[in-house]
């Protein structure tokens, strides 16, 4: 019994260390992403949006719920389990509310990576017809299917499929029911999956077949990973590195809360979700840099933006200084006047002594 104990403790201070690391990574890494998309003139309309509509629910997902988490698990410890969630139930609306927002979040982050992957497709089998059929009005006409969708799948629970409670190895509120466990994870998780993997297996063949015809116009439409040449486009790499990353981080959260369908609620079943539910939050922290870092004319304007930060920074802290010391004193005997004056233009300095 006191190995169970000492075991789950050791659990939730694992799983604190993980969502704070995560929360910091989640909203510097989405925020960083949202501010240079805004300056990513080189990228297409479309594609700007679909990363925003990605970095956006990571980026609520980051900044409200995962603090939510890390306050509950630090106030939290595995001998009052279940005191904390008679505590919460004080609170049931906001634990509820952040619930919701968390199921949403999650929801509308898979259906945009399918979104993605059915974007890359075309841009890479298609690719003098990628303008036509992603444009503005069709991407935007995904965003609100998708938002929709990811709605329906977190209202559920209000609706009688299961109810929103706090769960201890979640530390926040999520539906309890057999049935919602099954929706979540075959609507969210299975269809995004299976579709991705179809989608960058077509994308694969096409890279294969069609490689001495994509040439410089894929590289400007599409936005893919691709450098100067067609040929250091690295399909295979990008390929694992996205549905890598993705069931990873989504399967043991899914798999472990399925079969805790049929399992009892004991002590190493409890410490097993825990873990795994930080693993989910890894996915928020790792899209930024796998959909948006691999890209080249992202990591293009990534730079630049980070040298017109450098170049403010530069600029505040050379501004104009002037000295006037208009008494004598020791270090000054013959009263000198003296003026020194900095402009922007570091490499020139324009000093003007004058006696007094």
């Amino acid at each position: 019994m006191e190995a169970n104990q000492e075991n789950q403790q050791i659990a939730v201070t694992v799983s604190v260390f993980l969502n704070t690391s995560f929360l910091i990574l989640t909203v510097a890494g989405n925020f960083l992403v949202l501010l240079v998309l805004g300056r990513a003139c080189q990228l297409r309309a479309p594609v700007r949006l679909l990363l925003a509509n990605l970095a956006v629910p990571d980026l609520v997902l980051g900044g409200f719920v995962l603090p939510y988490v890390v306050h509950t698990s630090l106030n939290g410890s595995t001998e009052s389990t279940n005191e904390n969630s008679r505590d919460y139930s004080n609170s049931e609306g906001f634990c509820q509310a952040v619930g919701f927002i968390r199921v949403l979040c999650l929801a509308g982050s898979s259906f945009t990576l399918f979104a993605l992957s059915y974007e890359r497709y075309v841009a890479i089998a298609y690719p003098f017809k990628h303008m036509y059929l992603i444009s503005v009005e069709t991407v935007l006409k995904y965003a609100l299917v998708i938002w929709i969708l990811a709605a329906l799948v977190a209202v559920l629970p209000f609706l009688g499929l299961g109810q929103y409670r706090y769960s201890p190895h979640q530390f926040v509120c999520w539906p309890e029911g057999n049935t919602f466990n099954l929706v979540f994870f075959f609507v969210v998780f299975c269809t995004t999956l299976f579709t991705m993997v179809f989608l960058y297996l077509c994308i694969f063949r096409a890279v294969r077949k069609r490689r001495s015809i994509i040439h410089a116009l894929v590289i400007r439409i599409a936005q893919g990973f691709t450098g100067q040449k067609v040929e250091k486009f690295r399909a295979t790499t990008t390929i694992s590195l996205v549905l890598g990353i993705y069931s990873l981080t989504w399967a043991p959260f899914c798999f472990t809360h399925v079969f805790s369908i049929h399992s009892s609620a004991s002590t190493p079943m409890i410490t097993t979700q825990m873990l795994t539910t930080c693993l989910l939050y890894a996915n928020s922290a790792c899209n930024p840099w796998i959909y948006c870092g691999l890209n080249a004319k992202f990591r293009e304007t990534f730079k630049k933006t980070a040298r017109s930060c450098w170049k403010w920074v530069r600029v505040v802290f050379s501004a104009p200084t002037f000295v006037d010391t208009n008494r004598t004193s020791v270090d000054n005997p013959l009263n000198i006047r003296v003026v020194v004056i900095k402009p922007t233009n570091t490499s020139q300095l324009n000093t003007e002594i004058r006696l007094a």
